[in-house]
């Protein structure tokens, strides 16, 4: 588990990098872990690649995001939530195709998941492919209907 004290120091270890290298504070962050827990399980290394994974977002450098969210799919590979941040990764790096095929596989995992439903509709609409956002809107509506 992975407390709130230690995602400060994170922060605090990703900060004393450039935008273009906070992957370099992967290792402090696994120091941290080893120092606070004994060991580092394979849930707080998916922690850290997904905390690692948002600054690299935030820092502007979205296809080092994709590779860590890719690892993080590796991690844990039978939800989807990895597979959504990917999927942002993918779109903040101006790779619809990827986002795409990340939602389509976050679908397979889970497929009554609003949020990677919506995300592939509202990408649809973007790139121009109605068609393709109103491919699946009675399984969009049932599963609103299953969660309301």
């Amino acid at each position: 588990m992975i407390t709130e004290s230690t995602r400060a120091r994170f922060a605090r270890e990703v900060a004393k990098y450039p935008a273009e290298q906070k992957q370099s504070a992967v290792m402090a962050c696994l120091s941290i872990v080893q120092q606070e827990q004994g060991f580092v399980s394979a849930e707080s290394e998916a922690v850290i690649a997904e905390y690692l994974g948002m600054a690299q977002i935030a820092g502007g450098d979205a296809m080092q995001a994709v590779s860590t969210y890719k690892r993080l799919t590796s991690l844990r590979p039978t939800s989807p939530q990895p597979l959504l941040q990917l999927a942002n990764a993918y779109a903040a790096s101006k790779d619809s195709d990827g986002a795409a095929n990340a939602l389509r596989r976050a679908l397979r995992l889970q497929p009554d998941l609003p949020a990677a439903q919506r995300a592939l509709a509202t990408l649809a609409l973007a790139n121009g492919k109605p068609q393709d956002a109103l491919a699946n809107p009675p399984q969009m509506q049932n599963t609103r209907t299953a969660h309301a």
